[in-house]
């Protein structure tokens, strides 16, 4: 009796197994991120940064998730995270696309000097480029400008997202008299 148990244990156990991880039919991709498999070989690109209102602290999670030319998402999405208290976080994608970036987890609070209460969750828009290496920051200007970016995309699918940035910095401009400082890099790539 106790045999037969067992075995039919075994036998449940292994089938669960074998249905449980099985694929369903598809094709593995190492990186989600990847094109079709039919598609032409696209350069690939390192793509590093940070995230940051305070540094998001180490093992948050990091979302990329390719987005079309119009700027819908895809489902092709990447996962991963913050690799220390630095807020900084790295991937690999391909070369000219579009991308959302989002940031969700703890940060460092910039008054205590401990961890915030609360998660936060901050993203970015950017378009990947032909160079090699990347720098890409998650900030609370690119987390401002998401929504409106992927509004424009959606109408010009050639909209610049530092346009956006731009606009946003303009109308900030006339509530409160920023100083006459002239950003010279994309919310992307500021360090704040």
């Amino acid at each position: 009796m106790f045999h037969r148990n067992a075995r039919s244990v075994f036998y449940l156990t292994f089938l669960l197994l074998s249905v449980g991880c099985s694929d369903g039919g598809r094709t593995f991709r190492e990186n989600p991120l990847d094109e079709d498999r039919n598609a032409p070989e696209k350069n690939r690109v390192e793509i590093s940064g940070a995230a940051e209102k305070g540094p998001f602290v180490a093992g948050s999670t990091v979302f990329v998730n390719l987005l079309s030319s119009d700027g819908k998402p895809t489902d092709s999405t990447l996962l991963t995270e913050i690799e220390d208290n630095f807020g900084r976080f790295s991937f690999e994608t391909s070369a000219d696309e579009l991308v959302m970036i989002v940031a969700n987890g703890f940060s460092l609070n910039e008054i205590s000097g401990g961890i915030a209460d609360s998660p936060l969750t901050l993203k970015a828009v950017y378009r990947t480029t032909q160079s090699s290496q990347q720098n890409v920051n998650i900030n609370i200007l690119t987390h401002l400008v998401s929504e409106r970016v992927l509004t424009l995309i959606a109408k010009q699918p050639d909209t610049t997202i530092s346009v956006v940035e731009q606009e946003l910095l303009a109308v900030l401009n006339a509530i409160v008299a920023l100083p006459t400082y002239s950003f010279a890099s994309t919310g992307c790539e500021m360090e704040i």
